[in-house]
């Protein structure tokens, strides 16, 4: 979810291996300094030593953060400044919904999604040296793509488990939101706001909610579930990049 929209934004972009390079480096750093965060937090809650994670919670932030200011200084690509700041902001949110015990909720899970997509326009603009609306779009289709997998992987959890409201409140919401983006994504092909080739790359991921909405699955194996994903993240890139590249 963080690689696939930067690799796709690297690619329609055209970013050069030593901006890509910094940025990459910048992007795994700052992710692993919130999973070393995350840790942090479930281990002063039960009370355990903390130091080494604190101590990696210092290391990737030094290290993210030197790798964005070479970046940022070093091409004087200033523009990657208040989008760091905005992702920044998505990453606090999340790692305070998860200090209160909220992170598991549907809303927390779909804005961090939006915020680790932001890779694709980092990397379009890395490349480009200039924002254009191509970079924002590229956002906008990577972040409604992986909305999917929130949604349809919740639902089948919550499916094969229990057997209540929260099962029928997650359908309907699955529901209402593959039919509202299987709209725009026509309505975006029917204006030519979408090659035909990057609607394409939106099926797989709409034909298996239409499959587990139907069919309803009791059993739910999430390696297999995961894995699929990951194909269909693969697919999703190779339909947008070649089309948009």
């Amino acid at each position: 979810m963080v690689y696939v929209p930067l690799a796709l934004g690297a690619w329609v972009g055209g970013a050069n291996l030593t901006k890509l390079g910094l940025l990459v480096a910048a992007t795994t750093m700052l992710f692993f300094a919130r999973q070393a965060l995350l840790e942090l937090w479930l281990a002063r809650r039960r009370r355990l030593s903390a130091r080494p994670l604190w101590l990696a919670v210092a290391a990737y932030t030094a290290g993210a953060f030197l790798c964005g200011v070479a970046l940022v200084l070093g091409s004087g690509l200033y523009g990657l400044v208040p989008l760091a700041l905005g992702a920044l902001a998505l990453m606090f949110i999340s790692l305070y919904a998860f200090a209160k015990g909220e992170y598991r909720h549907l809303a927390h899970e779909l804005l961090g999604v939006a915020g680790l997509t932001l890779t694709a326009p980092a990397a379009h603009y890395t490349g480009t040296g200039y924002w254009t609306a191509q970079a924002l779009w590229l956002w906008v289709w990577c972040t409604l793509f992986f909305w999917s997998s929130v949604f349809h992987v919740r639902y089948r959890v919550l499916n094969a488990h229990q057997k209540n409201s929260a099962v029928r409140l997650v359908r309907h919401l699955s529901i209402a939101y593959h039919t509202l983006l299987s709209v725009a994504i026509g309505l975006s092909w029917w204006e030519r706001h979408l090659p035909a080739l990057a609607a394409a790359a939106f099926l797989p991921i709409l034909s298996r909610a239409a499959w587990a909405l139907l069919a309803q699955p009791r059993q739910v194996a999430l390696k297999r579930v995961g894995v699929l994903e990951a194909i269909y993240s693969l697919i999703f890139l190779a339909g947008i990049g070649l089309a948009l590249a």
